[in-house]
């Protein structure tokens, strides 16, 4: 298999270490299967559905590009047909490809999604990858805030999404007139979004600058919107923004004029490999850092200590030992203490000088949590205003079925573990050690993110 370059590998992986590469997905990326053989470009896929909407004689030829046949259907039988067309195609369960398996698995701070599809948050979901995702709407624009303190991945889809899920509200809504599906769609979003009133919010455009490196996978660069759509994502040709680099998809040669102008104009240098190539490649190159740079043993290691709370009801004492018992890697490691209220010291006293002195707080949620009119009342007012970027972080874990929605409420919400919301005790996991290897992976995670 060829790999990356040793020369780009080492550019890439410094920006990768500073948490300055952004991934820009393109819709080449996507496929799904075929009964004929090898999977379908995604593009294809949809664009054959779509044509199946039209009149048997006004159906174009066969291979006609997704916009025009959009745009065929609009004109033919509407909008709203085209967006329950759309809403038809999604619903059906379209499994991840290998290239998007292994593009989720390394953790990019921002990805941009120049896709129809929501492929990234499917690969992202099954690898138990927290998220937050948005949408640009060049129909009506959502405004919203960039969270620099946020540990999740930020995906953003650029020419909208049939549905995606509000952070604010963590409801899923129905988006579909936000896709940009035909000619003429394409051609207003880009104008929008380079015009003041309607662009992309400044919070994220001032990530998108000159120290940032962007990845391009999954792009046709002979296609002349990808001009514009560099331009709208604020890439500079200042002589000291960072280089960039992309993989060149799609039928023929990259045209030689074309290589020139982005190579000139944006920096950006054209890697020789398949997206399979590249993404296998990238992959086992992190994965071999993160093994060499694996911290010492805590005899090497003991400058460092992460304070730890579990608060939990005295009914789910068996589960807090289990939980404490899953950590033990992790206490050995990152040397990750647990505090421990003494015999006869005063409970309200300990609870109120360990909290402040926690890195992590660990409510264990349950029935019996819930009920517990201390827990979920007084004290975990308390937990709920620890917690603080930087400082400490209040991740709930579900131990049990219950309500818990009663209670937890805010950004907190996006902490809570499993990755999955569902309870260690369910019967969705093959057994409670799964569960808790999903917790702990997670807890080791927030660790190298937040406590380096």
């Amino acid at each position: 298999m060829n790999q990356i370059p040793d020369r780009d590998w080492e550019k890439l992986r410094l920006a990768f270490e500073n948490r300055a590469l952004i991934l820009v997905m393109g819709p080449l990326l996507s496929s799904v299967p075929d009964a004929s053989g090898p999977g379908k470009a995604m593009h294809e896929a949809l664009a054959e559905h779509l044509a199946g909407e039209l009149d048997a004689d006004r159906q174009p030829a066969p291979g006609t590009d997704l916009t025009t046949v959009a745009g065929l259907l609009v004109r033919e039988k509407g909008r709203a047909t085209l967006e329950v067309a759309m809403d038809t195609f999604f619903r059906k369960p379209i499994p991840v490809n290998p290239v998007q398996e292994a593009l989720a698995q390394l953790p990019f701070r921002i990805i941009i999604n120049v896709a129809r599809d929501k492929q990234i948050c499917t690969a992202l979901d099954k690898f138990n990858i927290k998220y937050r995702e948005e949408i640009y709407n060049f129909r009506q624009p959502r405004d919203f805030e960039f969270n620099l303190t946020d540990s999740r991945t930020f995906v953003y889809h650029l020419l909208g999404a049939v549905n995606y899920k509000d952070d604010s509200t963590g409801q899923i809504n129905k988006s579909l007139g936000s896709l940009v599906m035909t000619g003429a769609d394409q051609v207003e979003c880009l104008k929008q979004i380079v015009q003041t009133e309607r662009k992309i919010p400044d919070s994220l455009l001032a990530e998108l600058n000159d120290t940032k490196t962007f990845l391009f996978v999954g792009f046709n660069f002979n296609d002349w919107y990808l001009r514009l759509l560099l331009y709208s994502l604020g890439l500079s040709d200042d002589a000291d923004a960072m280089p960039s680099w992309a993989l060149h998809s799609g039928p023929g040669e990259l045209n030689y004029a074309t290589s020139v102008f982005f190579s000139t104009r944006y920096k950006i240098s054209f890697m020789k490999l398949s997206e399979l190539e590249f993404a296998q490649d990238f992959l086992a190159r992190y994965k071999a850092e993160m093994a060499q740079s694996a911290p010492p043993p805590a005899a090497d290691n003991a400058v460092r200590t992460v304070n730890a709370l579990i608060v939990s009801d005295p009914a789910d004492e068996a589960m807090r030992e289990e939980f404490i018992q899953a950590l033990a890697p992790l206490r050995k490691r990152y040397n990750l203490h647990i505090h421990e209220t003494q015999p006869g010291e005063d409970m309200q006293a300990a609870f109120e000088r360990q909290l402040a002195d926690s890195q992590f707080v660990f409510p264990l949620i349950s029935g019996d949590f819930l009920s517990n009119e201390d827990l979920s009342g007084a004290q975990f007012e308390k937990i709920q205003a620890a917690d603080a970027p930087g400082k400490t972080i209040v991740s709930p874990v579900l131990i049990g079925k219950c309500p818990w929605k009663l209670l937890i409420t805010g950004t907190i919400v996006n902490a809570i573990m499993p990755n999955n919301l569902e309870p260690v005790n369910s019967s969705k996991w093959d057994d409670p050690a799964s569960a808790w290897t999903d917790i702990v992976l997670e807890v080791e995670r927030r660790i190298q993110t937040h406590f380096p």
